[in-house]
């Protein structure tokens, strides 16, 4: 799989903080199967596609850093854990709010 983005585009296009280049390639490859996904995995090299995968990228760092856990209560210690059906949903939010009117998007998405 070609990356669709690299590091410098996520930093300085994007203008992205939050993941490390350390971490970056390996979340972006994921981020780009939902992205090629939701366009029925069509070649687009447009600026809305390259920022629908940071944008991804972003979501699944922070879900990876906190290892799905939604909350967590120290006292009686109780953890509260994100469903993986929330997760999906917000991917496809984020994805619908960048490419929504590229026309690349499958029907079924949004």
């Amino acid at each position: 799989m070609i990356f669709i983005i690299d590091f410098d585009y996520y930093k300085n296009n994007f203008l992205g903080t939050l993941v490390p280049c350390d971490k970056f390639y390996h979340i972006e490859k994921k981020a780009c199967v939902y992205v090629k996904n939701a366009i029925l995995n069509k070649n687009s090299d447009i600026t809305e596609v390259k920022d629908a995968v940071c944008a991804v990228c972003e979501l699944i760092y922070n879900e990876e850093k906190r290892n799905g856990i939604k909350s967590e209560n120290n006292d009686g210690y109780a953890v509260t854990y994100f469903d993986n059906p929330s997760f999906t949903q917000k991917v496809n939010d984020v994805i619908t709010i960048y490419l929504a009117t590229t026309g690349l998007m499958y029907c079924a998405i949004g």
